[in-house]
């Protein structure tokens, strides 16, 4: 198959997908990118256009599966570290409620400590407000992580459901993608006629353009739940 560099290839070892027919080869990046793109010069000889847009479809998402595949396998072994905390409010009063309860441990004589004014008063009424109020922050916080989380949640289904199209400046050929995922190729059956090079031009360019569209999603959503974020980050999802 006669190669067409999409760019400059990388030193690094691609995933690599092909459709059944071997007319069209993808190559991806470790996040998912497509770096190398190759059709068979002879293509219109083998499939139609609309084939065509399939077969590419098809070679994306075999090169996809493996790099998931490897995903699972390197999580497999893994070493996770533990995860940051989410809200640092909460790990403050976690730690604040850790010290009272040390500091109202058992005194020198291995006897529980019997409260004093410094305590909060002999009958521990201060004491016990000042523990109350800290439980009720913790309950609001708690609260408002569940909502964010909830929130976050419904903004990844919205754009991981919601389709984006992409067209050439002469709408010959045509990406429809899904959080910057390739979904379907139109292709005209004019380009049977013209240069295989130029074709693998104008595909890369609309597979570069849903890829940019994703990063601005991306943004949009670390704007808008940064803390979340942050944490799915960390723990090496995406």
């Amino acid at each position: 198959m006669p190669q067409h560099d999409a760019e400059d290839v990388d030193d690094s070892q691609p995933v690599v997908g092909w459709d059944e027919r071997r007319v069209a080869e993808v190559h991806l990046d470790d996040t998912g990118q497509v770096t190398y793109l190759a059709l068979d010069s002879s293509w219109p000889e083998i499939v139609s256009a609309d084939e065509l847009g399939a077969g590419i479809i098809e070679a994306y998402g075999a090169a996809l599966t493996v790099l998931n595949e490897q995903a699972v396998a390197a999580l497999e072994n893994e070493q996770r570290e533990p995860l940051p905390p989410v809200v640092p409010k909460v790990q403050a009063l976690r730690e604040r409620a850790e010290r009272r309860r040390a500091e109202a441990g058992s005194g020198p004589d291995g006897h529980a400590k019997t409260a004093s004014p410094a305590d909060g008063g002999p009958d521990g009424h201060a004491d016990a407000e000042e523990r109350l109020e800290a439980a009720r922050q913790l309950v609001d916080v708690s609260r408002a992580a569940r909502q964010q989380s909830e929130a976050f949640g419904q903004r990844m289904i919205s754009v991981r459901q919601e389709k984006h199209v992409h067209e050439s400046p002469d709408r010959s050929v045509t990406l429809t993608s899904t959080y910057g995922v390739p979904v379907e190729f139109t292709i005209d059956e004019k380009w049977a006629n013209r240069r295989t090079e130029d074709l693998v031009s104008v595909l890369i360019a609309l597979i570069d353009e849903a890829t940019d569209s994703r990063r601005r999603t991306d943004e949009a959503i670390a704007s808008d739940f940064p803390e979340i974020v942050a944490l799915v980050s960390a723990g090496g999802r995406s």
